[in-house]
């Protein structure tokens, strides 16, 4: 957090970002040293996007009380690719009542 108890990217917030050229063409650069395969390859698109963060970056995976039959799994910034198998799992012993594989609590909506 910032002096003011404020992050700095609550104050300027950038709803469309700009891709970064430089930073792709040298993961191409890394992508065709690593894997001569890749010699040819070329970017046909790029987009960047917003992370979504929460306050301790853990992600919420939970009911919501105070909206009935409501189950949230939000705030993985940028991880949902990785731990997407392991958050649905959890998401759905919620929804279900089933005993969490793992603890729930770290994840829990009203830890803020």
């Amino acid at each position: 957090m910032g002096p003011n108890g404020t992050a700095p990217y609550e104050r300027h917030r950038i709803n469309d970002p700009s891709a970064t050229p430089d930073l792709n063409n040298e993961a191409m650069e890394n992508l065709r040293k690593a894997w001569p395969m890749f010699e040819k390859a070329e970017l046909d698109e790029a987009w960047a996007g917003i992370l979504e963060v929460t306050p301790d970056s853990n992600p919420v995976i939970d009911n919501i009380s105070s909206l009935p039959g409501f189950t949230i799994a939000t705030g993985f910034s940028g991880h949902g690719f990785g731990t997407g198998p392991a958050a649905g799992q959890l998401a759905a012993d919620i929804v279900t009542n089933d005993t969490p594989l793992v603890d729930p609590h770290p994840y829990r909506f009203g830890r803020f």
